[in-house]
């Protein structure tokens, strides 16, 4: 999608964004078995990608990516 049909359609309507992925993954004991949240990526990509399909499937127009605090300083 580029910059300009992005605009537009915030212009038109609300978009509704996910969140709370770390949640989801506590809940559903997803983060066992990893020693930190951003091992999961790699590990277990199937758990990552269940979660975004429900929040899309539930009406999410836009999905963040769960870098959780992955940067070089961490």
């Amino acid at each position: 999608m580029n910059k300009q049909k992005f605009l537009d359609i915030l212009k038109s309507r609300v978009l509704i964004m996910d969140g709370a992925t770390g949640t989801e993954l506590q809940k559903k004991k997803y983060l066992e078995g990893v020693e930190i949240p951003e091992e999961i990526n790699i590990k277990f990509p199937e758990r990552i990608a269940e979660i975004y399909s429900s929040y899309i499937n539930a009406g999410s127009d836009i999905v963040l990516a769960n870098t959780f605090g992955a940067n070089s300083i961490r």
